[in-house]
């Protein structure tokens, strides 16, 4: 198996995943009349966090092959935004997130803020960017 064709398995398996938790799974949750809202934030902090560690070790991952790759034979601007989004997204967003999930799971009212609408707006540049990322990798094959 070529690193090129291990590259592009990653990062499409990758989007898929993002694809499914973020932009399917997450959102429907929301919209089944038998999950209350406080459930649905419980549940969404739990997915959040254990996808979280899926997206660290597969960002250890791709870092690790594009540097046995070397520079010159993978779009790495495209595996470098995916690793600081992820990074972002652990270390910043996902610790505000998480509290206010419990804030709402407790029936408590969380200040206003911006961070949901920051995180989505990383989920699809990362979620674009695993898509170039993989589709450069094919062509490559």
């Amino acid at each position: 198996m070529t690193l090129e064709l291990v590259l592009t398995v990653i990062s499409l398996v990758w989007a898929g995943a993002v694809l499914g938790v973020s932009f399917i799974a997450t959102p429907i949750k929301f919209r089944a009349p038998m999950l209350d809202r406080p459930t649905a934030f419980d549940v969404g902090r739990v997915t959040f966090l254990f996808f979280e560690k899926v997206e660290w070790a597969l960002a250890i991952l791709l870092i690790l092959l594009i540097l046995g790759a070397g520079p010159q034979s993978v779009p790495v601007v495209y595996g470098l935004i995916v690793v600081v989004i992820v990074a972002l997204q652990v270390l910043w967003l996902t610790p505000k997130l998480v509290r206010r999930a419990v804030m709402l799971s407790s029936g408590e009212v969380p200040p206003e803020s911006s961070a949901h609408r920051i995180f989505v707006i990383l989920e699809a540049i990362k979620l674009i960017c695993l898509i170039l990322f993989g589709g450069h990798m094919a062509t490559e094959l």
